[in-house]
């Protein structure tokens, strides 16, 4: 959860099934090696924010900042977390 932050907008699907999917994402690739350019091979590691517009009012913008602060928690608590 250091490198690149992708945004995933999923409409109709809700923060709870957002978040099992997130979960089973992380289950499948959370073991994951990367090689490196230079042959190295490093864990994947993956962190997901979930943000829900019913909680933001359906505004875009607050909605981004919603999931980019759950996003930051799950980082601090170790990464490899849905929050």
């Amino acid at each position: 959860c250091g490198g690149d932050e992708f945004l995933v907008v999923a409409p109709g699907i809700g923060a709870a099934e957002a978040a099992r999917r997130a979960r089973a994402i992380l289950e499948t690739l959370g073991t994951e090696l990367v090689t490196t350019p230079d042959g190295l091979r490093i864990p994947l590691s993956l962190c997901f924010g979930i943000a829900d517009t019913d909680a933001v009012g359906g505004n875009a913008a607050r909605l981004v900042a919603a999931a980019d602060v759950a996003l930051y928690q799950g980082k601090e608590r170790g990464r490899g977390f849905v929050t």
